[in-house]
């Protein structure tokens, strides 16, 4: 079957290869660009709202990770030790990202992005320097974290942060093709 598929559709990929050769190729691009292929340069502004997208789209990530797994536990399919074993690195690494996003937005002059992040900021802050007294970094504990009251304020904590992450990342991705479709892309043709 193979050799009559090859053997019968072979002339016409010669036929085809003939008229369309190299330089055939460089003539079509060239007669659509005149004075050559049009030279796209993006700004920093799209190159930091595509990082910051980015950096949202991990966030994102990050807190639902964390809601299955408070899940997992409400539904004792996973005992609190590996729990709190699986989410405890992923705090700090949630944490430098909402900070890092926050000195790019600095750098950007997007004060509004600063401000509607500060609040979230400071309240991981306040949420890290209170945490119960552990030997490694993270904050929550196995010995309260399958506490109804702990649990339930866990979820609601990450229910609201993914609902704001999820506002941001509607809002960036705008500003993102903003800046990508704005007319400060220079284009030299």
């Amino acid at each position: 079957f193979f050799f009559f598929f090859f053997f019968s559709f072979r002339p016409s990929f010669r036929i085809s290869q003939s008229r369309f050769t190299t330089e055939s190729v460089w003539e079509a691009a060239h007669d659509a660009h005149p004075h050559g292929a049009p030279n796209i340069k993006m700004n920093a502004m799209a190159w930091c709202w595509i990082l910051v997208v980015a950096l949202i789209i991990a966030l994102l990530f990050i807190m639902v990770y964390h809601l299955l797994a408070f899940d997992e536990l409400e539904r004792d399919h996973k005992n609190p030790v590996d729990v709190c074993n699986s989410l405890n690195p992923w705090v700090l690494r949630e944490y430098g990202l909402q900070a890092f996003m926050i000195l790019l937005f600095l750098s950007m002059g997007e004060w509004m992005m600063v401000l509607a992040n500060l609040p979230l900021l400071a309240w991981h802050v306040k949420r890290y320097t209170s945490r119960p007294a552990m030997r490694e970094a993270g904050i929550y504990d196995p010995t309260i974290a399958f506490n109804r009251n702990e649990l339930s304020t866990n979820q609601s904590e990450c229910c609201y942060k993914l609902g704001f992450y999820l506002l941001c990342f509607f809002y960036y991705l705008y500003k993102m093709m903003f800046a990508l479709l704005s007319k400060e892309v220079d284009m030299q043709v």
